[in-house]
């Protein structure tokens, strides 16, 4: 053993030497396959000196041992674990010997031996009796009580941190054993052991805190020079020696407070919430850990001594840390914390059915501890605001705060405890005490006085990070109020019984009380964003790399700030209506000042003053769109609950005029978009989008509310479009009651003096002048079209009444004119305008001024859609050929020249041959039923020209990525409507545009140019090939459904068309192009529905094209992309299939049952036996999710019914090349019941007389190999 040893020392100090690290390497892996490997290990663990050596020779020991487990003995097991706890006391001792500190150099092999202990006896957990287990445990406690040093002390608390550690299942290690293992230790350690490991914790940390207070007390009896000496010999010994082992134990407390009690049930639990609300459904708040002890834990957990022994432990730490350390960053600190903010989150049916009083008592001797940490509040955060001290305790007062008052809403007025209320006298008599409630609002406002929000530079500081746990704590909050006002608790009726007018009264207690602390918190959050806006309006717009993150999160805070002024309606509303009033009154002087200065000549009115009213302006119409109206994304909003509440009560009259006016205001102020000196000098870009998102906001709840009794105005269907929108109901509303909602209709509804159609006119004229006003600015073009345009056409109601309004009819005349403002947009925007319209009376001139060529294609697509969307179907074919004629005929002009290969290559020809293109894809995109028969002549008139393009521009690949898209578009929107004649005009165009592309070898990309591709440098060179994927899969949709009629004696063969283009691609593609995601998954897509639909015409490919698709098939079965792999097992399935069987769709075929050709039956019993390989191969070594499972089942299947005698040959060998004689005997016999599975299976399958009858079979198969896998895949990997 002597010469392991030292051949393992240099094997660790080689490591550091390269030119030595693999010969060390090497002698560290024989030493773990050594027979006498555990003999070796604990012989270098008690003589060796060299920490890496005995490093090395733990981790050997607990992967020896849990190899060879099932060949070692239950006593040898138990003495490994005594010698693992002699080993690390021993190490632990000696260091105390030797005075050396707890984070020595060798303090990582007693931290693997911890866990090498803990791994070793969970594995023996369910094998050793109970009287062991006690026996263990008594000799842990033992050595937590302190009688062999502090050092052996905190080692045990190490150990006992590691086993709660190991044994709870979110922690644990895996140790090759299934779910159920680890749930029974679970249970059982819960059950027996882990409330005394709870209790020697709480033990040791008052004995520690009693020496520690004794200690001063003795000092402080003392004289006063000698006395003030003990006193700092006391603190040092605090200091030094206690304070590790109190740290070790509170370590141990977070772990047994942080096990999973309910199994693995809290996270659904925490999904579902409960019946009384007590658990909001908040932004974050859902994601904080609860803890749900037994009953019998409760008197220890809700006792004051264990809160006051955790305060003096906190409160003792300012003085044991050395000048310049902040104390609050210490462990000890930090642990102290922890479980402080884990006894806040105390929760479950076990303190549901404690006395309540006892629990009330509880919240408020934690609300008096949290106070304690920040007292002065205002002091404090100031100086975590200034970087002084450590944000860290504010951070936890905020989450130990966010879970009290999330679990306990109805306790949030509980007042803490007598001795913190008497502090907060003052010379004007006590003052209330204080609250969960009010200690958030206070804790807000000073959070958001010292700048917490919108500082980009502190986009992830502490004060942001405060305030965020901070709104999503009041969210949660409100949340629950929300959802009490709309189940009707807090207004019960006087009939309801005692318990439910109790519950009605404390609910009803708690939002009187949350409203006065709302308003105050969202005052200061108000004054303090707007002091923000104001500083930022003359920042550059780069000023800081994370902009985009930085107004994604003051729009989440603007939004949780909003349920705030909700709550505090009768304070907020005012605030905002005065705010908007008076920024609104300096925009519109500026305005004047500007419209007077540009009639006198002079230069507008301008400075600093302007910009930061416009951005508080911006800010403060999206705070108004925040609390009026919800976001309306898949649904109708209805009114805020808490504006519905309000609106119920007696100061239905102030809060009506109030929500009328702030929208009147916003209107007045974004109409200033149509004075031009207004535009240049009070309003930009950026405010314009706040209006336009504020009115599609606001619209959705407010404008035109549809009364129930009432419907849209009529139209007629052969000349007026139809319904812009059938995503609602006919009679839905907007609002959600008529009593609150009456005052509303009569300000914003469509009846007879009403005032919505003026709103709406107003809205929509704003939004038409803001295109011209910024032409080209995509923000702005994307506010009206896809935010404004698509609000105000959402509701039928409101959509019916659009075509009577003059902003409507100016951007119809826009679009007749081409006017600039519509010319700008893009394609995108100009096709969905045009979709909303959806009106054919838009003419289209044969050659439009396009601003570029992809609008052209948007333009073609938005004018023939239409056009054939019309109910009179003799006028389709006229309006439609009046459209593509011009196309077709300047196409063929160009491609018909003489000299058109000589100056196809000049830039405007090649240009016009572009657009035109581009113009045709539009066209064919735009394909309906009642214009298919005439776009299918547009496309086969087309060809000619198309092909001579094809030969002309065969090295430009930009042209020929056009030609191809045309094509595949085209034959997407046709190939479902065609007839067997037309299926074969179409395939014989495909075939010669095929062939073409072949002759000229496009698409051939080199090794070289393929690691470019992958660079990102040449992506367009695989364009085309994904193009023509994408042509050939368009043509296998004719196999799955077919709507063309057919005639009598005419067909045409899909799979021959494909096989023809799959000769062609193949040669094209390469393993290097596969590496694609996108390529890759259209390629894999069409070779799945060949296998399934044609796997006989797949079978009699020739080998030039059968090989490279037999190479990329094992390529996909090494794919790590999930769906890559299922599409190749699904066509890995049709492949194995059985020889006699052929597709029935093929027309070549003689039957459905005819035999193949001899050289393909041999070639198909070649393929299987190579690919059962493959399969194995997969199942056995890679991990699998369930759905793989099923797809790797549906193709193993087949495969084991062709060669059954190769199935068991390829097991056997697998079972035969395992060395563990145990092993291995696990190994044949899960081989053996699966080999029988598949029997079953193949003997059901040959029974099955139909698909429905084999399903159960394919069942059965996949959950014996889910099994099979299950029992095997663990001990091959792990081998």
């Amino acid at each position: 053993m002597e010469g392991v040893l030292q051949s393992v020392e240099a094997a660790c100090n080689d490591l550091q030497v390269p030119e030595r690290r693999a010969a060390a390497e090497a002698t560290l892996l024989e030493l773990r396959k050594s027979p006498h490997a555990l003999q070796a290990c604990t012989h270098i663990l008690d003589n060796s000196r060299n920490p890496v050596a005995c490093f090395q020779a733990a981790a050997t020991l607990q992967q020896v041992v849990l190899r060879d487990w099932p060949r070692i003995p239950t006593a040898d097991h138990t003495s490994l674990h005594r010698y693992c706890v002699d080993h690390i006391v021993g190490r632990a001792a000696a260091r105390e010997e030797a005075q050396g500190q707890a984070g020595g150099g060798d303090a990582f092999v007693e931290h693997k031996m911890v866990g090498v202990l803990a791994v070793l006896v969970k594995r023996a957990w369910l094998d050793v009796d109970d009287n062991y287990k006690s026996d263990l445990f008594s000799s842990l406690r033992d050595l937590a009580s302190g009688s062999r040093g502090p050092a052996v002390q905190r080692a045990a608390f190490s150990l006992l941190d590691a086993l709660v550690s190991e044994f709870n299942p979110g922690s644990a290690t895996p140790l090759a054993m299934p779910s159920d293992f680890h749930n029974r230790c679970r249970i059982d350690f819960q059950r027996h052991f882990l409330m005394p490991v709870l209790m020697v914790c709480v033990d040791a940390v008052a004995a520690h805190m009693a020496a520690v207070k004794s200690q001063a007390e003795a000092a402080q009896a003392q004289g006063q020079g000698q006395g003030q000496a003990q006193a700092q010999g006391a603190v040092v010994v605090w200091a030094g020696s206690s304070q590790a082992v109190v740290a070790a134990a509170l370590s141990v407390l977070i772990a047994v407070l942080s096990w999973d009690f309910t199994g693995g049930s809290a996270r659904a639990s925490k999904s579902k919430g409960s019946d009384d609300g007590s658990q909001p459904t908040a932004r974050s708040s859902s994601d904080m850990h609860t803890v749900q002890p037994p009953n019998e834990w409760l008197p220890l957990l809700l006792s004051a001594e264990l809160l006051s022994l955790l305060a003096s432990v906190y409160s003792s730490l300012p003085h044991t840390c050395a000048p310049g350390l902040d104390w609050r960053e210490g462990p000890l600190a930090e642990r102290s914390r922890q479980v402080a903010v884990l006894l806040c989150s105390l929760h479950g049916p076990a303190l549901t059915a404690a006395d309540q009083s006892l629990v009330r008592m509880h919240v408020g001797r934690l609300l008096a501890l949290l106070l304690q940490w920040l007292s002065p509040l205002p002091a404090t955060v100031a100086a975590v605001a200034q970087a002084r001290i450590s944000d860290r305790e504010l951070l936890d007062v905020c989450r130990a705060l966010a879970a009290l008052i999330r679990l306990h809403p109805l306790l949030a007025t509980t007042p803490a405890s007598t001795q913190h209320a008497s502090a907060n006298s003052s010379a004007n008599g006590p003052s209330p005490p204080p609250t969960l409630l009010s200690l958030l609002g206070e804790l807000t406002c000073c959070v958001l006085a010292h700048g917490a929000a919108s500082d980009d530079d502190s986009l992830d500081g502490p004060m942001p990070h405060a305030l965020d746990l901070l709104l999503d704590t009041w969210l949660g909050v409100l949340l629950t109020l929300e959802s009490r006002i709309s189940c009707h608790v807090i207004s019960r009726p006087a009939s309801t019984s005692p318990q439910q007018a109790a519950a009605a009264a404390e609910w009803s207690h708690l939002m009187h009380a949350v409203s006065p602390v709302a308003a105050q918190a969202f005052r200061s959050f108000t004054q303090h964003h707007l002091q923000v806006a104001a500083a930022s309006a003359l920042e550059e717009e780069d000023a800081a790399d994370n902009m985009d993150a930085a107004l994604q999160a003051q729009e989440q805070r603007m939004a949780a700030a909003a349920s705030l002024a909700r709550a505090s309606l009768q304070a907020s509303l005012p605030l905002l209506n005065d705010l908007l009033t008076h920024q609104k009154a300096l925009l519109l002087q500026a305005a004047d000042a500007a419209a007077a200065a540009a009639a006198a000549g002079g230069g507008g009115a301008g400075g600093g003053e302007v910009e930061r009213v416009m951005e508080q302006v911006q800010w403060t119409v999206r705070m108004v769109g925040y609390v009026l109206a919800d976001e309306g994304t898949g649904e109708t909003p209805e009114l805020p609950v808490f504006l519905v509440h309000e609106l119920n009560s007696h100061h239905a009259h102030s809060l009506t005029a109030l929500t009328t006016s702030l929208p009147m205001s916003i209107l007045e102020v974004a109409s200033l978009v149509l004075n031009p000196s207004a535009v240049a000098t009070v309003l930009s870009p950026r405010l314009m989008e706040s209006f336009l998102w504020f009115f599609s906001r606001w619209s959705l709840t407010y404008l035109l509310p549809q009364p129930p009794d009432a419907n849209p105005p009529p139209f007629d269907p052969d000349t007026d479009p139809p319904p812009l929108s059938a995503s609602l109901p006919p009679g839905d509303t907007s609002l959600a009651s008529a009593a609150a909602g009456g005052a509303f209709v009569q300000a914003f509804g469509a009846g007879e003096g009403q005032g919505g159609l003026a709103v709406l006119e107003g809205v929509l004229r704003a939004g038409v002048a803001a295109l011209s006003a910024w032409l080209g600015e995509p923000d702005v073009q994307s506010s009206v079209c896809r935010t404004l345009l698509l609000a105000v056409t959402r509701r039928p109601y409101m959509a019916a009444y659009l075509r009577h309004l003059p902003p409507w009819a100016m951007l119809e005349e826009a679009f007749k004119t081409r006017d600039s403002a519509v010319a700008s947009l893009p394609g995108p925007l100009q096709w969905l305008i045009y979709h909303m319209h959806s009106d054919s009376s838009f003419p289209v001139s044969s050659s439009p001024p396009f601003s570029s060529i992809r609008s052209g294609r948007w333009h073609m697509c938005c004018a023939v859609q239409p056009a054939a969307a019309r109910r009179a179907t003799p006028a389709i074919s006229a309006v439609v050929q009046q459209l593509l004629q011009p196309l077709l005929a300047s196409l063929h002009g160009i491609t018909s020249r003489p000299d058109f290969p000589a100056t196809a290559h000049r830039p405007q020809v090649m240009f016009q041959v572009v657009g035109l293109l581009e113009c045709m894809r539009g066209c064919a995109s735009a394909t309906l039923p009642h214009s298919q028969r005439v776009l299918f002549q547009f496309g086969l008139s087309a060809a000619t020209p198309i092909l001579t393009a094809l030969s002309a521009y065969r090295h430009e690949p930009q042209v020929v990525f056009v030609i191809l898209k045309f094509m595949a578009v085209w034959v997407d929107s046709q190939i479902l409507f065609l007839n067997a004649d037309d299926t074969a005009q179409l395939f014989h165009f495909c075939l010669q545009l095929l062939q073409a592309y072949a002759a000229h070898n496009m698409g051939k990309v080199s090794l070289q140019r393929s690691r470019q591709l992958r660079e990102g440098v040449r992506e367009s060179k695989y364009k085309d090939l994904k193009a023509l994927l994408q042509l050939l899969s368009s043509l296998t949709s004719k196999d799955l459904l077919d709507f063309g009629a057919s005639l009598p004696g005419q067909s045409a063969d899909v799979a021959q068309m494909v096989c023809l283009g799959v000769n062609i691609i193949i040669p094209l593609i390469s393993l290097d192009l596969l590496q694609f995601p996108k390529l890759c998954l259209q390629y894999f897509t069409l070779l799945e529905h060949m296998c399934c639909v044609h796997p006989d015409k797949v079978l009699a490919l020739p080998d030039s094209a059968f090989h490279p698709i037999m190479h990329t098939l094992e390529f996909a079965l090494q794919h790590q992309d999930e769906d890559i792999l299922v599409l190749a097992l699904s066509a890995v399935s049709s492949l194995a299939s059985p020889p006699t069987t052929t597709s029935s769709s093929s027309a070549s075929s003689a039957s459905p049952h005819a035999p193949m050709a001899p050289e393909h039956a041999q070639r198909h019993q070649a393929l299987v036996a190579h690919l059962l390989r493959l399969v194995l191969r997969l199942v056995l070594l890679q991990p699998l999710r369930n759905e793989t499972v099923e797809a790797a089942a549906d193709a193993l299947l087949p495969l084991i019914l062709s060669c059954p005698q190769l199935t068991q040959t390829i097991l056997s060998e697998a079972v035969s090349s395992h060395v563990d004689p145990a092993c291995q005997h696990h190994l044949s016999a899960a081989v053996t019941a699966f080999l029988s599975a598949a029997s079953a299976a193949a003997a059901a399958s040959a029974s099955a007389s139909s698909a429905a009858a084999a399903r159960p079979v394919r069942r059965r198969f996949r959950s014996a190999l889910a099994a099979f896998i299950a029992d095997v895949q663990g001990l091959i990997v792990r081998r």
